[in-house]
């Protein structure tokens, strides 16, 4: 068997991200991220009376 070798790379091109998939990208990881900061920090620093 002879391997021959070629001049193709196997390249997706895609759309460039537009400001809403930005934006929904930064929602969809920020909000979620934010609150389990919030509640680490409840943990790590109770509320004092």
């Amino acid at each position: 068997m002879l391997l021959q070798s070629t001049n193709y790379l196997n390249l997706d091109v895609r759309e460039p991200l537009t400001l809403w998939t930005r934006l929904q990208g930064i929602l969809l990881a920020g909000v979620p991220l934010g609150i389990l900061l919030a509640l680490y920090a409840m943990v790590a620093w109770p509320l004092k009376k």
